[in-house]
């Protein structure tokens, strides 16, 4: 591509032809002109903005465009090449940034041929980009929406680098769902919406007895009614069901909120502890702090567990569901 557009200019002319109605007959007429580039004065400046060799190159294409271009005059061939070889060699080029594509989304299909797994997950930038912090504030009795769950999530993968932890609209969009033979080669934790309420769906119990790696899934519920949201989120959970009608889910009792406010600052607490390896079933949170503890947090990007006590004498407590998706 040029950069001044000259496949679009005519200059390979050097005498214009043109027919007179009166005379009949072709008259040739000279373009004559001075080239401005070549007696340019070398401590000419239009000011503090523009070096001489931006500004000789600006005052050359303005020369161009009022005695050419817009006397419909062509233009010679020399008087571009001038101006193109003196841009080239004085204005400062650019490096292009490489940016990283997100990695292909391989699919196969089944041995029915009838469903697409995606075979890899890429986290790309475009899905963890930062908000305004004008957006993220969060008042008294404000309930969490997109906007804080995802920029708190992209605190927790930016120190912990587990897998999951979307945007929860990405759940809403067409999406092949995940390999089941993949999925639970890694620690996955999600922070979705149900309708009105936030829970946590994980791979991970960090104390559930599990030889075969993650291939169980747990929801936290701050409301501890799973089998209520569970419903509310059927869509979501076809995507890890390996085309299965039935999906196989244990909830782990958690100490309930208070209120009907904080179900999004719990589930962002949950998704934490557990990519710091913690069970949170055994976690009292300071409903009185964590609702400044999360704009203290997103202001300074320092990632900290909300404020939080313990249960005596914990015991986890597993509920195993089976959830009919159709």
């Amino acid at each position: 591509m040029e950069p001044y557009g000259t496949s679009q200019m005519k200059f390979d002319q050097d005498e214009e032809e043109q027919y007179e109605d009166k005379v009949g007959k072709k008259r040739k007429r000279k373009i004559v002109f001075e080239n401005p580039l070549k007696d340019q004065p070398n401590n000419e400046q239009a000011s503090e903005l523009f070096s001489k060799e931006l500004f000789t190159i600006l005052k050359s294409q303005i020369h161009i465009y009022k005695t050419f271009i817009l006397d419909d005059q062509p233009i010679r061939q020399d008087l571009f090449d001038a101006l193109i070889n003196f841009s080239s060699a004085h204005l400062v080029k650019t490096e292009p940034k490489e940016i990283e594509e997100p990695s292909e989304k391989r699919q196969k299909l089944d041995d029915s041929c009838e469903i697409q797994f995606l075979e890899s997950r890429s986290y790309s930038n475009y899905e963890r980009v930062p908000i305004s912090l004008q957006l993220l504030k969060l008042n008294r009795n404000e309930e969490l929406n997109n906007f804080h769950i995802t920029e708190f999530q992209n605190l927790i993968y930016k120190k912990y680098a587990v897998h999951g932890l979307f945007m929860p609209d990405y759940y809403t969009l067409e999406n092949a769902p995940f390999d089941p033979e993949t999925i639970h080669d890694s620690i996955f934790i999600q922070v979705l919406h149900a309708e009105n309420h936030w829970i946590v769906l994980a791979n991970l119990h960090p104390t559930y007895e599990d030889s075969d790696g993650f291939n169980n899934w747990f929801i936290y519920d701050s409301l501890n009614n799973p089998k209520n949201y569970l419903n509310r989120i059927k869509t979501v959970l076809k995507s890890f069901s390996g085309g299965s009608r039935f999906f196989d889910i244990i909830h782990v009792n958690v100490t309930k909120q208070k209120g009907n406010k904080d179900c999004g600052l719990f589930a962002l607490g949950y998704a934490l502890s557990l990519a710091m390896n913690l069970d949170p079933g055994k976690l009292i949170f300071d409903q009185k702090k964590i609702r400044d503890e999360f704009n203290t947090i997103i202001k300074s990007t320092d990632l900290f567990l909300f404020s939080h006590s313990y249960v005596e004498n914990y015991s986890a407590k597993f509920t195993k569901l089976c959830i009919d998706l159709e």
